[in-house]
C-alpha cells in the first residue's frame, strides 16, 4: 500500500516536471528578440581621405522613422542652432 502511494506521487512529479519543461520551452520560443543598439562617442576629427565624384548618396535600405502612436506637438523647447546636451 505504501509502495503504491510512492509510485503515484512520483508519477505526478514527472508529469509536473514535464509540464514545467513544456511551458519553459514555449516561453523561450515566443520571446521577443533583443535589439542591439551600437553607439559611439562624438568627436571632432579631420577627414583623412576624400574621393571627388558626381552623384548622390542614397541608403541601401529605406527607413521611415515615426512615432508608435499619433500625437500633437504642444511646444518645442529649443531653437534653431541652439546647443543641447
Amino acid at each position: 500500500m505504501a509502495q503504491e502511494g510512492k509510485t503515484q506521487s512520483r508519477a505526478w512529479l514527472w508529469i509536473l516536471l514535464a509540464v514545467v519543461v513544456v511551458i519553459g520551452i514555449f516561453f523561450l520560443m515566443h520571446r521577443k528578440p533583443v535589439v542591439q543598439v551600437r553607439a559611439a562617442r562624438v568627436s571632432r576629427q579631420d577627414l583623412t581621405s576624400t574621393i571627388p565624384t558626381n552623384g548622390k548618396v542614397e541608403p541601401i535600405v529605406d527607413f521611415q522613422a515615426h512615432a508608435p502612436s499619433p500625437g500633437v506637438i504642444a511646444k518645442i523647447y529649443v531653437h534653431v542652432g541652439e546647443q543641447v546636451h
